[in-house]
């Protein structure tokens, strides 16, 4: 449940864990990873700007509840992490 601001939302390109040893480039395959709190999931656009929102869990994605591009609202769940 990751909960931020209010902007357009684009997994992606952007998720990278906190010491940007790897880079998701295949959002498909993001949930063959184990994420660690502080690694960033997506970005949210806000008025030109590239919000990174980081994770606030450790865990598994198990599913991207917003569509790529998709408007998100302001304590809207983007991700829903099983903790591993």
């Amino acid at each position: 449940n990751m909960k931020f601001i209010t902007g357009s939302f684009y997994p992606g390109k952007w998720v990278r864990n906190i010491n940007a040893s790897w880079y998701i480039t295949d959002i498909n395959k993001l949930s063959t990873i184990n994420i660690k709190e502080g690694d960033v999931l997506c970005v949210v656009e806000a008025m030109k700007l590239f919000n990174e929102i980081e994770s606030e869990v450790s865990g598994k994605i198990v599913k991207i509840l917003v569509d790529d591009s998709s408007p998100v609202e302001f304590d809207q769940p983007l991700f829903l992490v099983e903790p591993v």
